[in-house]
């Protein structure tokens, strides 16, 4: 995986023992508790991923004045030095993209934004100072995005969502064996 270029958030989330990936309005329709891996909902695709170190880096890297072009969280900092595999597709119909714990999903809810006119960014307080939760939200192309992972021995250790190049098609999309295992914690 290379070296993040372009850097507009950095951030981490500690005591992420799940974390949800996707678009707000598609998270806002996930039944949890379930299992890990690519979930479906009524409104689309999103990710979720057990994370065994509780602790996760995310950067989302691209222009200041847009396009992002990925959202990478890493489970394990020397995991980034790895080329990751495509895993499926998430899809983000409102074109924002989050990372957050499901505590901080839900208190966020489907209507968060970056704030004063940023493309991504990482939020803890809503105005008046209310705290809701660590969550990373950026603003991306709507539709379905490729989402690569990097596999260890044991877990995910860490994944990227390419919010520059949206799959053609999900019939198109396929996934290496044994990585939809590792999204789920032994």
């Amino acid at each position: 995986m290379k070296r993040l270029s372009g850097l507009l958030v950095e951030s981490v989330l500690r005591r992420a023992t799940v974390l949800l990936i996707g678009d707000p309005d598609v998270l806002a329709h996930l039944e949890l508790p379930g299992e890990a891996g690519i979930r479906s909902t009524p409104t689309g695709n999103a990710l979720v991923v057990d994370n065994p170190g509780a602790s996760a880096f995310v950067w989302v890297a691209g222009s200041p004045d847009g396009p992002v072009r990925e959202l990478t969280a890493a489970l394990r900092l020397d995991a980034l030095e790895e080329e990751p595999a495509l895993v499926g597709f998430i899809d983000c119909p409102s074109g924002r993209v989050v990372v957050g714990t499901p505590d901080a999903v839900a208190a966020w809810g489907d209507d968060i934004e970056p704030e004063h006119g940023l493309i991504a960014q990482a939020r803890a307080y809503s105005p008046g100072r209310h705290h809701r939760g660590l969550i990373v939200v950026a603003h991306i192309e709507p539709g379905p995005h490729r989402v690569l992972a990097v596999a260890g021995a044991e877990a995910i250790e860490a994944l990227v969502v390419d919010c520059s190049s949206p799959p053609p098609s999900a019939e198109f999309v396929t996934e290496p064996a044994g990585v939809s295992e590792l999204l789920v914690a032994s």
